[in-house]
């Protein structure tokens, strides 16, 4: 029997802890609280699993980029929306990424920690209730960006 990539067993049980701050496996942006961003995100959908990470690291990775991540979590949520819509596959992530997504919620604290578990419940969601749940977000989004004084040219919002 041969072995290739994509049947070869992947374990990570034998890699060594990543040293604090290592950029490329474990990034001070996206480890700064008790669960790691990866843990929830890759639970998640692609679209989703984006928004989380740029609305938790927005303004941690490079706090003069603060804006521009949360235009991209929203463009990541726009596009989840415009998947549901169309009546694509929009993939739900399972209830226990709940749990996680709660930590996060309290640590990052404020209308940010809610959009991230508000992501978490919608993907967990089913129905029209992640629609209806990713435009809650969406406008939550938002007001966040017009508080920074982002206004999109396109809608004058």
């Amino acid at each position: 029997m041969s072995v290739d990539a994509t049947t070869a067993p992947v374990s990570t049980a034998s890699v060594s802890p990543a040293p604090a701050n290592d950029a490329v496996n474990h990034p001070s942006h996206y480890t700064r609280f008790s669960v790691e961003i990866i843990e929830v995100t890759s639970q998640l959908s692609f679209c989703l699993g984006n928004a989380v990470k740029y609305i938790a690291r927005a303004g941690a990775k490079d706090d003069s980029k603060e804006v521009e991540d949360l235009r991209k979590a929203r463009f990541y949520l726009a596009r989840e929306l415009d998947d549901f819509r169309q009546c694509r596959a929009v993939a739900t992530a399972p209830v226990g990424v709940l749990a996680k997504s709660e930590i996060l919620r309290e640590e990052i604290g404020g209308d940010r920690g809610i959009l991230v578990h508000g992501i978490c419940l919608a993907a967990a969601s089913s129905g029209l209730v992640i629609g209806q749940s990713l435009i809650s977000i969406i406008e939550l989004l938002d007001e966040q960006l017009a508080e920074l004084g982002y206004v999109d040219a396109a809608t004058g919002r």
